[in-house]
C-alpha cells in the first residue's frame, strides 16, 4: 500500500489538482485540524469541496489526524521538542488518532490517496509524524514535493515514543 502526502503551500487550486493527477491520486484527504487558511483561502474547506466536486479527485477532511494539539503532560522523550510537537506526539497515543490512521489506511485499500496539509516541506509539518505512524504499520509513504520529485518517508523515531 502506498500513501502520498502533499502540502498545498501557496499553489493555486488548479496547480495542486494537476500535481495530484500526475501522481495518480484519486482522493485528497485534508488532515489539517482547522481546514481553513487566511493566506491561501483557495484551500478553505468549502472552496476545496467546490473545486474538487468536478475534478475527478475526491476531497475529504479527516479531523482526527489534524495537528495543533497542545501538550497535556511532559513526555520524557519529547522534552527537546517544541511545545506543538510535544502536543502532537501525545495525541498520537490516543484512540482517536489511531482510528484516524485506520480510516486512511482503509481508504488507501480502495483508491490512491494523498494526505494534505499546508506546509510545502513535509519535515516542517505534522504530516511527517502521521507518515511515521503509517510506516510503522507497513505502509509505504511518499511525500510529493513537486511535479518532478517525491521522497520516500524514512522510518523515524517519533512513533517509538511511549
Amino acid at each position: 500500500m502506498l500513501i502520498y502526502t502533499v502540502g498545498h503551500s501557496t499553489r493555486t487550486q488548479e496547480a495542486l489538482m494537476e500535481l495530484l493527477k500526475q501522481y495518480g491520486v484519486r482522493a485528497v484527504i485534508d488532515i489539517r485540524a482547522i481546514p481553513y487558511s487566511r493566506h491561501n483561502p483557495q484551500f478553505n474547506r468549502e472552496e476545496m469541496q467546490r473545486a474538487y466536486a468536478t475534478s475527478g479527485i475526491r476531497y475529504q477532511h479527516v479531523e482526527s489526524l489534524g495537528g495543533k494539539r497542545p501538550p497535556k503532560e511532559v513526555m520524557e522523550r519529547a522534552r527537546s521538542c517544541s511545545e506543538r510537537s510535544r502536543g502532537f506526539a501525545e495525541y498520537m497515543r490516543t484512540a482517536t488518532f489511531q482510528e484516524g490512521i485506520q480510516q486512511v489506511m482503509g481508504m488507501a485499500n480502495t483508491e490512491q490517496i494523498a494526505l494534505m496539509c499546508a506546509e510545502a516541506d513535509p519535515t516542517h509539518c505534522h504530516r511527517f509524524w502521521v507518515a511515521d505512524a503509517l510506516v510503522e504499520r507497513g505502509v509505504q509513504v511518499r511525500h510529493i514535493i513537486n511535479e518532478n520529485e517525491s521522497r520516500i518517508h524514512p522510518a523515524n523515531l517519533f512513533t517509538a515514543w511511549e
